[in-house]
C-alpha cells in the first residue's frame, strides 16, 4: 500500500509538471482574451509610473463579480513583472483543477486514487482558448468548496463556512460561484431527496432550504453592494440557431490540436471500457448527480446574462471532469485497474502536453512579429485597431475557422499597453467588469472604438474606416491622443494595401500593417484606395 502511495503521489507530481508546462515554455500565451488582460495588469501595477494610469484610466470598483485575476495577479507584481503574475495566476488556475478534481474525487470515495489524474486532459479547453481566466480560476476553487462541503460535518459551521466560500467564489467570478451553488445544491438534493421516505419530506426539505441560506445571503450582499446589479435587468438572451449549443459545447472541450483530442477521447473510451467489461469500474452516484446537475444547467441557462458572453458554454468543461471523476476504479488486492490508469493519465498527459507545446510554439511567430512592430510606437500615441481576418468563433465547420485560432489576433492590439505607455481604446475597461476605467475624458474615444477591433474585411472598409478615425480625433474639444497608430490585421486577405491619405505606414509585414497618421490631418481627409503592392 505504501508503494501504492509513493507512486500516486509521483505521478501527481508528473501530471501537474504536464499542466503547467505549456504556460512557461512560450512567451506568450495565445488564448483569444489574454492581451487585454495582461495590459489591465500591467497598467494596474505601474500606477502613477504609468503615463497611462491617471491620464486615461483611473480605478474603478474592486466590488465586482469578476476580480480572480486582479486580487491574485496585481501583488504578484511587486515581486516579479506583470508577464511573469499572469503566467503564474494561469499555472496556479491549472493546478487548483488538478487539487480539486484529486481532492473532491477522494472525498466522495473516501480514499485517494489515480483516477481523477485523467481530468487534467480537460484542463486546455476552449474556454481557455477563449482566456476567461477569472471564471477558471473561480471555478477550480469552487471544486474545492465543494469537497469541503462534503468533507465537514452537517450544520451551521459548515453553511457559515459555505457563505464565506461563496462571497470570495463570487468576488472571483460569477460562474465560479455557479459552480460551487450546483454542486452543493445537487449534493444536497441527492442527500436528502433521494431514498428518503415520504414521512421525512418535510425535514428533508427544511434541510434543503437551509442549506441554501448562504448562497441566497451572498447572492443577495452582491446585489446590494456591487455596480454590477445594474445589469440585473438587461435581461436574457437565448440564440435562435438550434445548433448554438452543440457547436459551442464540442467547442469548449477542444484544446486546439483536434488530433491529440481524439487520441484523448479514443484512450478514454477504451480504459472506461475495459474497466467496465472487467468490472474494475465504479460510479459514485453523488457525483453523478452533480455532473447531471451541471449539464442540465448548460442546457438551460442562456448564452447571455448579466453583461456576460457564453453563460452557459462557461459550464461545459466542467460538467465533463465531473463527469469524469464520478468514476473510478474498485479496490483490488492487485490494484491492477489503478496501475493502468495511472499509466494511461501520464501517457495520454505527455503526449497532450506535446502537442499543446507544439502548437503553441508555432503560434509564437505570428504574435512576436506584431508584438515587437507595436513595441516601437513613441510612448503617449494612441492604438487604433482593426482586423480584415476572420473572427475566432465556436463554430469550427466554417472555412478557415479552425485557422483563425491559430493563433487569435482579435486583441493583439492591447500588448502595446503592456510593452510602452501606448493608449488602446479597444482594451476592456467596463466599470461592471474590470477594476481600471476610462476616465470621462476619453469615454468617447472608448465609445467610438468599443470592445474589439474593427471589422475591414475589403479595402474600402479601411479606407472608410481611417475617414471616421481622423474624423472621430479632430472633433471640436476631442482630447489629445498623441500620435495616432492604426493596427490592421490580417491584410494578407487584401489583393492589394490602400493607400490612405492622411497616413503612411509605420511598419508593415506579411499579415499585417501598422499606419500612422500624418501632420496636419484634416477631418474628411481620406481619399479612395489606390493599388499599392502589399508588404511594401
Amino acid at each position: 500500500m505504501r508503494i501504492q502511495h509513493w507512486l500516486l503521489g509521483i505521478g501527481s507530481v508528473v501530471a501537474a509538471v504536464f499542466t503547467v508546462a505549456p504556460i512557461f515554455w512560450v512567451r506568450y500565451i495565445p488564448a483569444h482574451d489574454y492581451p487585454f488582460h495582461l495590459a489591465r495588469i500591467a497598467i494596474l501595477s505601474m500606477g502613477e509610473k504609468s503615463a497611462l494610469f491617471g491620464t486615461y484610466y483611473h480605478f474603478g470598483s474592486w466590488l465586482l463579480p469578476n476580480m480572480a485575476m486582479d486580487a491574485v495577479a496585481l501583488p504578484l507584481t511587486f515581486v516579479m513583472s506583470p508577464e511573469m503574475a499572469g503566467k503564474l495566476f494561469l499555472a496556479l488556475t491549472q493546478l487548483a483543477f488538478l487539487g480539486g478534481c484529486l481532492t473532491l474525487h477522494a472525498v466522495a470515495f473516501k480514499r485517494w486514487s489515480a483516477w481523477p489524474l485523467l481530468s487534467g486532459l480537460l484542463f486546455y479547453n476552449g474556454i481557455f482558448l477563449f482566456g476567461f481566466f477569472n471564471y477558471l480560476f473561480a471555478a477550480a476553487f469552487a471544486l474545492w468548496g465543494a469537497a469541503l462541503w462534503l468533507w465537514s460535518r452537517p450544520g451551521w459551521g459548515r453553511r457559515c463556512v459555505a457563505f464565506g466560500v461563496a462571497v470570495v467564489l463570487m468576488w472571483g467570478h460569477m460562474g465560479g460561484f455557479a459552480v460551487y451553488a450546483i454542486l452543493v445544491g445537487s449534493f444536497q438534493l441527492h442527500t436528502h431527496l433521494v431514498g428518503v421516505s415520504r414521512e421525512k419530506w418535510p425535514v428533508a426539505l427544511r434541510e434543503l432550504v437551509l442549506d441554501a441560506a448562504p448562497f441566497i445571503a451572498s447572492m443577495a450582499l452582491f446585489l446590494l453592494v456591487s455596480p454590477v446589479s445594474e445589469r440585473a435587468g438587461d435581461g436574457l438572451t437565448y440564440s435562435p440557431w438550434l445548433g448554438a449549443k452543440p457547436y459551442a459545447a464540442l467547442f469548449s472541450l477542444q484544446s486546439g490540436v483536434l488530433w491529440a483530442d481524439v487520441m484523448v477521447l479514443l484512450g478514454l473510451v477504451a480504459l472506461i471500457l475495459t474497466l467496465f467489461l472487467t468490472r474494475q469500474l465504479v460510479v459514485n452516484r453523488l457525483l453523478l448527480t452533480a455532473a447531471a446537475m451541471l449539464w442540465l444547467a448548460f442546457v438551460v441557462l442562456p448564452p447571455d446574462m448579466l453583461g456576460s458572453s457564453f453563460a452557459d458554454v462557461r459550464i461545459v468543461p466542467l460538467a465533463a471532469m465531473v463527469t469524469l471523476i464520478a468514476l473510478g476504479t474498485v479496490k483490488t488486492p492487485t490494484r491492477w485497474a489503478e496501475a493502468l490508469v495511472l499509466t494511461l493519465a501520464l501517457s495520454l498527459g505527455l503526449v497532450k502536453t506535446a502537442a499543446l507545446v507544439r502548437g503553441w510554439q508555432s503560434d509564437q511567430l505570428v504574435i512576436e512579429s506584431v508584438v515587437n512592430a507595436m513595441k516601437k510606437i513613441p510612448s503617449g500615441s494612441t492604438l487604433f485597431a482593426a482586423t480584415a481576418a476572420l473572427e475566432p468563433s465556436m463554430v469550427l465547420t466554417n472555412p478557415g475557422a479552425r485557422e483563425a485560432w491559430h493563433p487569435p489576433l482579435k486583441h493583439i492590439g492591447s500588448y502595446a499597453s503592456v510593452f510602452g505607455d501606448v493608449f488602446v481604446p479597444m482594451t476592456f475597461a467596463d466599470r461592471h467588469k474590470q477594476p481600471m476605467v476610462v476616465v470621462d475624458k476619453y469615454l468617447p474615444i472608448k465609445e467610438f472604438h468599443g470592445d474589439n477591433p474593427f471589422k475591414v474585411y475589403q479595402p474600402s472598409d479601411l479606407v472608410a474606416l481611417a475617414k471616421r478615425i481622423t474624423e472621430q480625433t479632430h472633433l471640436p474639444g476631442a482630447p489629445a491622443l498623441g500620435d495616432v497608430f492604426l493596427l490592421v490585421v490580417g491584410t494578407d486577405l487584401y489583393p492589394t494595401l490602400p493607400t490612405l491619405a492622411g497616413y503612411s505606414v509605420f511598419l508593415a509585414d506579411d499579415s499585417f500593417v501598422i499606419f500612422q497618421a500624418t501632420s496636419p490631418a484634416l477631418p474628411g481627409a481620406v481619399t479612395p484606395a489606390i493599388g499599392v503592392p502589399h508588404g511594401g
